[in-house]
């Protein structure tokens, strides 16, 4: 099981890798496929990259469960609410014994190409920054047999309502140049760009029945905060949370703004490199 091989592999083990050895059409050809590779498709960390992070694991296999929250804490290093967020809930899922946890994010860390391939393909919403955690109590076996989700956290952008900034003046203060955005990607500057545009990442707890709570920093720990439902200065855009709406609205009510972003990077970037 990838899970357990990978365990062995965790930095306070007592084995290590000493070679890989290979046989068959390949045998000469590490290059395309390096020993560090293998070793990652073997233990089931194939899907650790710089945008998306796949991985189930247990509490109860103690190496393997510090590596998988070593991976996710430092994948998460620019997702600052993010990383405190799941660091708390998964202390919590730890402390009631949970069987299995299964945490997917997606965080391309570049929110600017986010709205050029959206618009491209009409499915912006579906290519935004998202985490999904849930928790199974049933135990052993492999991630096929897990049971039912018995506890849900989820990640996604918020919108503060404010339009002072357009789309095309937050980039240009964040990354200065289409080309120097494009050649030097700097998932830090992204933070920078979502503040000008009243972003935000946020997390929420989602019940058996799909309410959700929103999940509140507060030093160290988080708090639950429960629905307000207002609306936001009466322009019919209603709050899930005093003070933030979903990020749906800011694509409906920004569109021609976020389309003349789209259109400015493709006549300085992609016309540069083309």
């Amino acid at each position: 099981m990838p899970e357990r091989f990978a365990s062995l592999l965790a930095p306070d083990s007592h084995w290590q890798i000493a070679a890989v050895r290979r046989s068959g059409a390949f045998l000469q050809q590490a290059d395309l496929v390096s020993d560090e590779e293998l070793i990652e498709q073997i233990s089931g960390r194939e899907a650790f990259n710089a945008t998306s992070y796949d991985r189930c694991a247990t509490p109860e296999i103690v190496p393997s469960w510090r590596e998988f929250r070593r991976e996710l804490d430092h994948f998460l290093t620019n997702v600052a609410l993010w990383q405190a967020g799941l660091r708390w809930w998964l202390d919590l899922a730890q402390a009631e014994e949970v069987g299995h946890v299964l945490v997917q994010v997606f965080s391309p860390h570049n929110v600017p190409r986010v709205f050029v391939e959206g618009a491209e393909h009409g499915d912006v919403l579906k290519r935004l920054p998202a985490l999904g955690a849930t928790t199974h109590l049933d135990r052993g076996g492999a991630r096929g047999a897990m049971g039912a989700s018995t506890d849900c956290c989820i990640g996604e952008l918020l919108w503060d309502g404010s339009t002072a900034v357009r789309p095309t003046e937050a980039f240009e203060e964040t990354y200065e140049d289409p080309m120097i955005w494009a050649l030097f990607q700097n998932p830090g500057a992204e933070a920078r760009f979502l503040e000008l545009l009243g972003l935000r990442y946020a997390l929420f707890e989602k019940g058996p029945e799909g309410q959700r709570t929103l999940l509140v920093r507060d030093g160290d720990t988080f708090r639950r905060r429960e629905h307000d439902d207002l609306d936001f200065a009466g322009k019919g855009i209603r709050l899930i949370w005093n003070g933030v709406v979903r990020i749906d609205d800011f694509i409906d009510q920004r569109a021609t703004e976020v389309q003349q972003l789209v259109q400015y990077l493709l006549r300085h970037w992609i016309a540069r490199i083309g």
